[in-house]
């Protein structure tokens, strides 16, 4: 079986049972902590073959076709195409009776690939803003992450964003939490990721990650901005990869792709 894109230069790494999706993640701000702090994404290919599963045990006759510019991304369109996913723009959701002849289709871009992408940001910078008329005198907390609207955050400009922040160090639950705000990089006024949020004290250095981020975050970047394209990782559990294999899904692109160990 040939691949979808056959030029295609990326790798996917394999986990084993052993290992779990954060210890990819941890692994992965270990090694930028060291490199130079950039933004990275992974991604959990394992994930887009299950929402296939679900996909086809929940709406049955109803073939599925991929809007390419939801995620473009190499390795996702390689395992969409060999799951026979169609790549073309359709009615959604139309409703035909079996007898009519008609083919029923949908575009469920978001659906397959926003759970199998989580994107690790770094806080470059932060301001404490005081509030001594408050009881207590707590301050909250502005922080500025390397990226924004500008980046992977794009689709924050057109639609609020389906994650929620997660700080990365380790803390105490019974740690003191504060109002904090989470921008981009680029000091715009429409830089804001996060407007208000509840979390405990960063430092410059910190990471915060953001979960279902696999839509509308990795097309072309804009113009204004001036950042590194975040890096992307992909990976998958063996369990995962025998599982195409025997269903025959395969292609000779995916194959060439295999990367072991994940890390």
């Amino acid at each position: 079986m040939k691949g979808f894109n056959e030029d295609a230069n990326y790798s996917i790494g394999l986990l084993d049972d052993t290992a779990t999706p954060t210890d990819v993640i941890n692994n992965y701000i270990y090694e930028h902590t060291l490199t130079g702090k950039n933004a990275f994404f992974v991604a959990d290919l394992g994930k887009i073959v299950k929402k296939h599963i679900e996909w086809q045990n929940t709406m049955g006759r109803i073939k599925p076709f991929y809007t390419v510019k939801c995620n473009s991304s190499p390795a996702v369109l390689e395992i969409l195409s060999a799951l026979g996913i169609g790549f073309i723009c359709a009615n959604k959701d139309a409703y035909f009776p079996e007898e009519s002849g008609i083919g029923v289709v949908a575009e469920p871009g978001s659906f397959y690939v926003s759970s199998a992408f989580t994107l690790a940001v770094n806080i470059i910078a932060k301001k404490v803003v005081e509030h001594d008329h408050l009881p207590g005198g707590n301050g909250s907390f502005i922080y500025f992450m390397n990226d924004g609207v500008y980046g992977s955050f794009a689709s924050k400009l057109s639609e609020s964003l389906d994650t929620a922040p997660r700080v990365h160090k380790a803390y105490d639950e019974d740690e003191t939490l504060f109002a904090s705000s989470l921008l981009g990089p680029s000091y715009d006024e429409l830089d804001i990721i996060v407007d208000h949020c509840l979390l405990p004290e960063l430092n410059v250095g910190d990471w915060v990650v953001f979960e279902n981020m696999g839509s509308g975050t990795m097309n072309e970047q804009s113009e204004f901005s001036d950042i590194e394209r975040p890096y992307l990782y992909n990976f998958m559990s063996f369990r995962d990869w025998y599982e195409i294999q025997d269903a025959g899904m395969m292609s000779e692109t995916l194959m060439r792709s295999l990367c072991v160990p994940c890390f």
